[in-house]
């Protein structure tokens, strides 16, 4: 029976980018290898409208960590924006990177108005800001058109972490300065290549470590290290399908997450972020203190339904997720508040049950209740 993954990834692939991942390696080196990296640019550049586009083999860390070495060529100051896990990491790789950089803090899930960075930004002096689009962790999104506008009128660089926003809503990066993405979520792909948006090309430097040169990945159809052709070709093979279903996808996310918050909240299951904060794709659900998140998600695996619940901000604070990412199935995920609802009600056993039926909601068989 197939499983149905609401999870941030890995997440559930189509047919085609199944067949591209299993198909003949081939050389980095080969024509046929440089014109599909060729063509995977150019879906990625025309995805969000960006003028360049490095790859390398990595993860979305990476990639960060790439742009945090560019902007201490900047030897400017900057602003973070954090208010989860995941601008905790933007704050962390520009102390590696040993950048000068404020923070602007908020509660996880809280919002960060943009009347408060304007202030932020015009109290100090910045030469670039860093935020993610999509904050994983909670379920958050900011407002990357109206930061773009903002940090444009005050000549400020913006850079942004792109990881669960790209291939879920729409983006227009065309006044961003730099900005990284990886090959799962909602590109719905492999993970495994570490992406970076450019408008600007930068001069190569002896001071950045040669894997972390993005002047070296953004040479014309340049190949700096070795890029395998399994982690390209799914790629490859998903950002053709979404070239050509692109606005029926974000439609289809954004009625279907917010399909899931109403559901979410008629079943007492409140999304830890509404209203116009809350992100397209994913939503994370605070539990109470006495259901324990793990015995929820497990309960749903042995029913071959996969959430999110493993990741320790997570667990640390006893939430779970739900992610439309990939290519989840439509007839399941309105099933899945309710189904959640019932495994809270239900007292919590001693151990994991050994079998799908036992650890079904309403002991019903998984094959009649979930496929």
């Amino acid at each position: 029976m197939t499983r149905a993954n609401f999870s941030t990834g890995p997440v559930a692939l189509s047919a085609s980018v199944q067949r591209a991942l299993s198909s003949t390696t081939i050389s980095h080196r080969s024509p046929a290898f440089v014109e599909m990296l060729s063509e995977t640019k150019h879906h990625l550049r025309d995805l969000v409208n960006a003028k360049h586009v490095a790859l390398t083999c990595g993860s979305g860390t990476l990639a960060n960590e790439m742009i945090a070495q560019q902007l201490g060529l900047l030897n400017e100051r900057g602003l973070v924006l954090s208010n989860g896990e995941f601008g905790a990491r933007l704050a962390n790789a520009a102390i590696r990177a040993g950048l000068k950089f404020d923070t602007l803090d908020a509660a996880w899930g809280d919002p960060i108005e943009l009347p408060t960075v304007a202030n932020k930004l015009d109290a100090g002096n910045y030469g670039w800001l860093w935020c993610v689009a999509t904050e994983t962790s909670t379920g958050s999104r900011f407002d990357i058109d109206a930061l773009q506008a903002l940090a444009k009128r005050r000549g400020v660089r913006l850079c942004v972490d792109c990881m669960s926003a790209i291939g879920v809503t729409p983006l227009d990066l065309r006044n961003v300065h730099l900005a990284s993405a990886s090959s799962g979520k909602g590109l719905a792909s492999v993970a495994g290549l570490a992406i970076v948006f450019v408008q600007s090309p930068p001069s190569s430097h002896d001071d950045v470590p040669a894997t972390l040169d993005l002047a070296l990945h953004l040479r014309d159809d340049a190949v700096p290290f070795t890029l395998p052709s399994n982690l390209l070709a799914p790629l490859h093979a998903s950002l053709q399908e979404l070239s050509l279903l692109r606005a029926a996808r974000y439609t289809e996310i954004a009625e279907d997450t917010a399909l899931l918050r109403r559901e979410l909240s008629r079943n007492q299951l409140a999304p830890l972020v509404t209203g116009v904060h809350a992100a397209s794709g994913i939503i994370t659900i605070p539990l109470p203190s006495a259901v324990d998140s793990t015995r929820i998600g497990q309960s749903l695996r042995y029913a071959n339904i996969d959430i999110g619940f493993e990741s320790e901000y997570l667990r640390r604070r006893n939430w779970i997720q739900i992610a439309l990412m990939g290519h989840y199935p439509r007839a399941t995920f309105k099933r899945v508040p309710a189904l959640i609802r019932e495994i809270v009600d239900q007292p919590a056993r001693a151990a994991m049950p050994h079998s799908v039926e036992a650890a079904t909601p309403s002991g019903h068989c998984a094959d009649a209740r979930f496929a």
